[in-house]
């Protein structure tokens, strides 16, 4: 697998009022440098003029892409538990690894979500 854009990624909204233009819900997905990494968008009616519904496809979508880098840390680390390797990668995991791994996932599952 290619090397992606470190996380932690954001979900943005280039104009948070109002949907960027006439047809689209417009959502960016930025890397921690502002890099762009993805866009969604959803064809909407009326047009445009109106705010922009909160819970869209566009939006929910984009909290899942940006989820992304901390879910694929998250499934690593629990998957190499399983195998009983540290996160560190150097040993057997010590007590409460396992603990601290489930409530990572936990938290990226909520970001996924579109919490924090």
């Amino acid at each position: 697998m290619s090397k992606y854009t470190p996380g932690p990624w954001i979900v943005v909204s280039p104009n948070p009022e109002k949907c960027l233009s006439d047809q689209i819900n417009d959502r960016l997905i930025v890397g921690p440098q502002g890099e762009h990494i993805a866009e969604t968008f959803q064809v909407m009616t009326p047009a445009g003029t109106l705010p922009c519904p909160p819970e869209n496809q566009s939006v929910i979508n984009a909290n899942l892409m940006a989820a992304a880098p901390e879910m694929y840390e998250a499934l690593e680390w629990l998957v190499n538990l399983e195998q009983g390797v540290n996160k560190a990668g150097d040993g057997y995991p010590g007590y409460g690894e396992h603990t601290a791994a489930m409530v990572a996932a936990g938290k990226v599952l909520a970001k996924a979500r579109g919490g924090e």
